[in-house]
């Protein structure tokens, strides 16, 4: 496009894209091509329109993760967006069926694992950590067959 948008321009320009998320799709690619995301913006963007947006957030995820200068290396910055677009989204899957980009969800979680090996205490804030120690280190497995419950056992 040859023009700089400073992050404020940015959001203004996509958040009135996003209540007709599907048909500015392309659109809001190209906005967003080539930018380089900081933990503010991304959070920004994937809150823009923040009243119509629920549905398209992990599409919008998808799409930062494929159009950004630095998400997809970014492993720290890319867990943090991701872990806030899933639990802010709705109907993940299907959401994911209308993307553009080739995305599976259970790969990249496999990607993120290896670059982030300690991602999930590492991410916790003083609460979520609170809940996570006190978790049992062993856990019953409800509703397997005594033999599936074995294996199971066996290999934790």
């Amino acid at each position: 496009m040859g023009y700089e948008y400073t992050d404020t321009e940015l959001v203004k320009y996509i958040d009135s894209f996003t209540p007709n998320f599907l048909v500015n799709y392309p659109i809001i690619a190209e906005l967003c091509n080539g930018i380089r995301l900081t933990k503010s913006l991304e959070n920004q963007l994937l809150y823009s329109s923040c009243t119509n947006g629920r549905p398209y957030r992990m599409l919008m995820y998808v799409l930062l993760l494929n159009e950004t200068a630095n998400l997809k290396h970014d492993f720290q910055l890319a867990y943090h967006l991701l872990r806030e677009a899933y639990l802010m989204t709705d109907n993940i899957y299907g959401q994911l069926k209308q993307s553009t980009y080739p995305f599976v969800l259970a790969d990249y979680l496999i990607e993120l694992e290896k670059a982030l090996p300690n991602r999930n205490s590492d991410e916790l804030d003083g609460e979520e950590k609170n809940i996570y120690d006190e978790l049992p280190q062993r856990s019953e497995y409800i509703g397997v067959c005594a033999m599936m419950k074995n294996n199971l056992a066996n290999l934790v």
